[in-house]
């Protein structure tokens, strides 16, 4: 693992959540043949998505993140990874209060 990110803004809703909760970032650096096993479950967005909001996170690793790729996600929207084979990285998101992907304009 490269780095993680543990925020806590869960109150853009309105609703009280409580110390339990989780909204998580991380850089995973995986071996290429393994990244299908961290997608399993998620479906495919069809949709080039932003790795905008880990830019943070590379940055303080100085790892270059390519600007996007697909993103996968879970039903529920608690769960968002986008893969980058070539790179060997896997870009997670994971959270109790659900959250779109930031989608690039087409």
């Amino acid at each position: 693992m490269s780095q993680t990110d543990f925020l806590n803004n869960f109150n853009e809703t309105g609703l009280i959540h409580g110390p339990s909760d989780y909204n998580i970032r991380l850089i995973v650096r995986v071996e290429r043949d393994s990244i299908s096993e961290w997608l399993e479950g998620l479906t495919e967005t069809g949709i080039q998505v932003s790795t905008k909001e880990w830019q943070t996170l590379a940055d303080s690793s100085n790892l270059v993140l390519p600007k996007s790729n697909y993103g996968y996600q879970s039903e529920a929207q608690t769960t968002r990874k986008i893969p980058f084979p070539e790179e060997e990285l896997v870009l997670c998101y994971y959270s109790t209060v659900g959250s779109n992907f930031q989608y690039l304009e087409k």
